[in-house]
């Protein structure tokens, strides 16, 4: 089963002096076997991937789970914490743009 988070990005355009944005609703999977393979070649476990970043293994859980969504912050913090790149760990399956 895809594990899925979501993220909002805003992106302002200014033409003939109005401001346009555009939000993109775009849902990202987790790699959960990539992320899984990478803490096994560092020997580590849930709860030392948790401890280097702040959280505790309950919250990673849950992210796993697709039940909480990792805010930008936890997510560049894994990426930090794992030396990794966004595509090691997450991926992205669609986009919804309204204006």
């Amino acid at each position: 089963m895809t594990n899925v988070i979501y993220i909002d990005s805003i992106i302002t355009n200014v033409r003939n002096g109005l401001v346009m944005f555009m939000v993109f609703k775009i849902k990202v999977g987790i790699k959960k076997n990539n992320l899984i393979n990478i803490l096994a070649r560092k020997n580590w476990n849930f709860t030392e991937l948790a401890r280097r970043i702040g959280y505790s293994s309950s919250m990673i859980t849950l992210y796993l789970k697709g039940e909480r969504s990792p805010t930008a912050k936890v997510r560049r913090r894994i990426l930090d914490a794992l030396g990794c790149e966004w595509d090691d760990v997450f991926y992205t399956i669609e986009s919804d743009k309204r204006q």
